[in-house]
């Protein structure tokens, strides 16, 4: 038989501590994550991961036939979504005119 190994005890805990932080953090940064969608704190790329993915959602309930009521509270979601993309592309280019108009000026 082998004999017990020191500190075996000690050493199941401390694991069990690094998992239950490492649980911690990952349900921490999901909160964050959700936060920042619901107050629309989001970067470009953030929105157009999550128009991506909503489409891509979209298409598998389609081929399945699935349906709800919360699908239309995403179609707005998401139609808002790309009207202000729309709007912050068209307010970019005029941004663009603008300086160039204003360098001119210079």
């Amino acid at each position: 038989r082998r004999a017990p190994e020191p500190w075996s005890s000690e050493r199941a805990c401390l694991l069990l501590l690094v998992r239950a932080r490492m649980m911690l953090r990952e349900m921490v940064e999901i909160r964050v994550k959700q936060d920042r969608i619901a107050a629309g704190e989001l970067s470009i790329a953030e929105m157009q991961r999550l128009l991506q993915q909503d489409e891509h959602g979209k298409k598998k309930k389609k081929r399945k036939g699935l349906g709800d009521a919360d699908d239309d509270d995403d179609v707005d979601f998401i139609t808002a979504m790309q009207q202000l993309k729309i709007q912050l592309v068209n307010e970019i280019r005029t941004n663009h005119v603008l300086e160039h108009d204003l360098a001119k000026l210079d």
